[in-house]
């Protein structure tokens, strides 16, 4: 894989030209993850002649320079390698007359290398928090779970407690909830009263029906159960259904 990173790496060329059957070349790089740019030494550059696909290397020396002796004439193109044979940060093509300094402002090659590193890091993290998720998920779908019902009135609109049936309206009996919430509320508060209207059962999905015990409201729909997990559904008597 090969990423492009240089673009308007042309202008960053200047040229020197002299009539010579070879010509200078020198590529410095300068690091711009510290806090005052410096020199690069000890990056292997590369170049190669795109007629022939010779390649020539050079270490970049105390000064960030690589220097290079490079025939008149063919087009090259010049690499800063990351890893052999894998991925690499390429510039653009030339050609070069005389003498010609490349002067590259970038990040190291050890910075991208190490950005591999966190990002492969990552990666194997994730994959292990997935599958424990997913180990937890399928131990949980084997344990029972819980659902707490309870009714939200926030005009305390009299209605003779609520009956709650599990299954639909010929379901069995829940329970019957005299205390109302005036809003949604915390599931710890829920289950702390008294006359709560619980059921318990294997994960999945079920129907319920309510009724105001004057008959007046009523609620229907499914609920879904998770497992190791206890939850809470509102009746809200703002989405009750009116019975005339």
């Amino acid at each position: 894989m090969k990423t492009s990173i240089f673009a308007g790496f042309l202008a960053l060329f200047s040229f020197q030209i002299l009539q010579a059957q070879n010509f200078d070349l020198h590529f410095k790089y300068i690091d711009v993850e510290q806090e005052s740019p410096q020199p690069v030494a000890g990056v292997k550059i590369i170049v190669e002649n795109t007629e022939t696909h010779q390649k020539k290397e050079a270490m970049t020396a105390a000064d960030g320079i690589a220097r290079f002796n490079l025939p008149n004439g063919p087009l090259y193109t010049i690499y800063i390698p990351l890893e052999d044979n894998q991925t690499e940060l390429e510039t653009a093509s030339f050609k070069g007359s005389g003498k010609l300094t490349i002067n590259y402002t970038g990040y190291t090659p050890q910075y991208y290398r190490n950005q591999e590193i966190e990002d492969s890091l990552y990666l194997v993290e994730s994959a292990r928090r997935e599958a424990e998720e997913a180990r937890i998920a399928a131990e949980n779908a084997k344990i029972p779970g819980t659902m707490l019902f309870f009714v939200i009135n926030p005009e305390s609109e009299y209605m003779a407690g609520v009956k709650v049936y599990d299954g639909g309206k010929e379901g069995s009996f829940l329970g019957e909830n005299m205390y109302f919430w005036p809003g949604f509320t915390c599931g710890t508060s829920v289950a702390k009263n008294e006359k709560k209207i619980a059921v318990t059962k294997m994960p999945g999905t079920y129907s319920y029906y309510a009724v105001s015990g004057d008959g007046r409201y009523e609620w229907s729909g499914t609920y879904t159960i998770e497992g190791n997990r206890t939850l809470t559904f509102a009746l809200e008597v703002s989405k009750a259904k009116k019975v005339e």
